[in-house]
């Protein structure tokens, strides 16, 4: 691993002040120090100013931003910010109220500097709400939690799993992300659903460090299966038929057991509180059922919406 290779952690951020200290000590304790974190407000009305300000005098490897009024409010345009603010060879995305375990970057970037730009790393990932171990048992697949050499066969373990890696799992080059495109502004939720879609499309390998750690902080009111409003869980299903109608026919297929996986949890959680927006999208989660995959075959052209 070259010393100088530069990695750009690009943290959003909203009224976190009482949790983005947690965060920003876990970019600190990183064995891997040729970083820069990039911080991008998106308008706190707390204490945050203070706070960064603490940060940025205390190493100047930090750097606080704030969004400018000209673009749309929201984390998705505080990540481009960053994105187009970074000098990094590689891209590392945290939310402001997760953490990273201290040989994420390291054990990551030693993966990556081996293969071409367009290979991803990705690790073990553990839900928490108080104090982190770092020692402590994560969930496993074993189908899952090793190196892929096809996105095909990472797809398809993923599939068969949550069908889901919170985005500070993974690792990427900086020039992958341009590949890819940017992070949709326009989207209300399942942004990131959109984003790695994206950038597992551009993707060759996907290597997986044992030693890296990712950590996913939930609240006490932390419910997967409830949409705080009909407006986001309207988003919810327009935001997977974007991602749908933005695939081709031959990644249609190839994510066909993510997109499973997620069309049915998503049609799950709505049953219980919108089950008229399952009906006014019936074709959507009739096309994704277990039996239309289950039969489907490749044919060149084909569409499923």
């Amino acid at each position: 691993m070259h010393e100088q290779t530069l990695v750009s952690i690009i943290i959003p951020t909203y009224n976190r002040a009482h949790l983005i200290g947690e965060t920003l000590d876990s970019v600190l304790a990183q064995t891997y120090t040729h970083w820069e974190c990039i911080v991008v407000d998106d308008g706190s009305t707390d204490r945050t100013d203070k706070l960064m300000a603490e940060y940025v005098a205390k190493d100047s490897r930090f750097q606080y931003h704030h969004r400018s009024k000209d673009r749309l409010k929201g984390a998705n345009a505080c990540r481009n910010y960053g994105f187009e603010l970074s000098q990094g060879e590689y891209i590392q995305w945290l939310d402001s109220d997760d953490l990273l375990g201290k040989a994420k970057i390291e054990s990551q970037l030693l993966l990556l500097e081996k293969e071409a730009f367009n290979s991803l790393a990705f690790c073990k990932w553990q839900i928490f709400k108080g104090s982190v171990d770092e020692n402590s048992t994560l969930p496993k697949n074993p189908n899952l939690y090793i190196s892929h050499n096809s996105i095909s066969s990472f797809l398809k373990a993923l599939g068969h799993s949550e069908g889901y890696l919170p985005p500070h799992t993974y690792l990427m080059s900086s020039e992958l992300v341009r590949k890819a495109g940017k992070w949709n502004e326009d989207l209300i939720i399942n942004q990131d659903g959109d984003f790695f879609i994206r950038v597992l499309s551009e993707s060759k390998n996907i290597l997986y460090s044992e030693e890296a750690r990712a950590f996913y902080r939930i609240g006490n009111s932390f419910k997967t299966s409830e949409f705080s409003s009909k407006i986001k869980a309207v988003a919810a299903v327009e935001s997977w038929k974007i991602i749908i109608r933005d695939l081709s026919p031959v990644e249609r297929y190839l994510f066909r057991g993510v997109l499973f996986t997620n069309i049915k949890n998503l049609k799950s959680n709505l049953s219980k509180k919108y089950p008229e927006i399952i009906s006014q999208n019936n074709l959507l989660f009739k096309n994704y059922s277990n039996k239309r995959l289950k039969t489907l075959t490749l044919v060149s052209g084909i569409i499923l919406y």
